[in-house]
C-alpha cells in the first residue's frame, strides 16, 4: 500500500516556521498518521490565494488529504 499524501493550504497560521522546523500542525498530523506531507501555505495571503494553493496542490502533488485553513479579517 502506498503512503497517503497530506497537503496543507492556508495563510501564516498554516506555514512552516523556519526557526522551529517540523513542529507546525501539518507536520504533527503527518507524523501521527504516517502521511507524506507538503505545505503550500504562505504568510499574508487572501482566501483567493489559498484557493490557488489548493489548485496547485491538486496539479503538482495530488494529495489524498487536505487541511485548508481559510483566513479572515478578524484574526
Amino acid at each position: 500500500m502506498t503512503q497517503q499524501k497530506l497537503a496543507v493550504c492556508g495563510c501564516s497560521w498554516s506555514t512552516r516556521d523556519p526557526v522551529s522546523p517540523g513542529i507546525e500542525f501539518g507536520q504533527l498530523v503527518a507524523d501521527h498518521y504516517n502521511l507524506e506531507y507538503k505545505n503550500f501555505a504562505l504568510p499574508g495571503v487572501s482566501n483567493f490565494v489559498i484557493a490557488l494553493q489548493i489548485d496547485q496542490a491538486l496539479r503538482e502533488y495530488n494529495p489524498d488529504i487536505f487541511i485548508i485553513n481559510a483566513t479572515t479579517a478578524t484574526r
